[in-house]
C-alpha cells in the first residue's frame, strides 16, 4: 500500500494544468433525491463526504464540488465501479456545455506527484487521505477551477 502522506508537500512543485476549452461536453450520472442534484448543480453541504470534496464541514458553504467526466464510460465506472453491477435506481444521466474555459490541475500519470502528492490520492478508498489534498489545492491557486483525475477503477 502506497503511504500518503498529507499536505503540503516535502518537495518542490511542478504542477501541471490541462485547460478544457469553451464548448466542451460533461457528462454526469446523479440521484435528483441527494442534495436536490441536476446536471448542473454543486453540492455545497453534506461533505467531505467523496474523494475530492473540499468542503470545511458539513455545513452550507461557499464551496461546491461538482463531480463529471469527459465519457459516458468514465461515469459509469465512478459511479458503479465499486459494487460492479449497475443499478440506476432513481440516478440520471446529465450533460453540460462549458459555457467558458476551465482550468484544471492534472493529476493524470506523473500530475499527481508533480503537483506534490503522489497518484494514490486518485484511488485510495480511504477518502480522509485523499480530501487534504482537495483542500490544499483548492487553498493553493485562486485561479484554479478543478481536477483532472483518471478514473480509480
Amino acid at each position: 500500500m502506497v503511504r500518503i502522506d498529507p499536505p503540503p508537500p516535502r518537495r518542490s512543485v511542478r504542477p501541471v494544468f490541462h485547460t478544457l476549452p469553451a464548448g466542451t461536453r460533461l457528462l454526469r450520472i446523479y440521484d435528483p433525491g441527494e442534495w436536490n442534484n441536476t446536471a448542473h448543480t454543486f453540492r455545497r453541504t453534506g461533505g467531505p463526504r467523496l474523494r475530492f470534496d473540499h468542503h470545511l464541514g458539513h455545513e452550507e458553504q461557499s464551496r461546491g464540488i461538482h463531480y463529471s467526466a469527459l465519457t459516458l464510460e468514465g461515469c459509469v465506472v465512478e459511479v458503479f465501479g465499486d459494487d460492479g453491477m449497475i443499478c440506476a435506481g432513481r440516478r440520471r444521466l446529465g450533460s453540460l456545455l462549458l459555457k467558458r474555459k476551465l482550468r484544471l490541475l492534472d493529476l493524470r500519470g506523473e500530475g499527481a506527484w508533480r503537483a506534490g502528492a503522489t497518484a494514490a490520492i486518485c484511488s485510495s478508498t480511504l477518502h480522509s487521505e485523499s480530501q487534504p489534498w482537495a483542500r490544499y489545492f483548492y487553498e493553493s491557486d485562486a485561479h484554479l477551477d478543478g481536477l483532472l483525475y483518471p478514473n480509480a477503477h
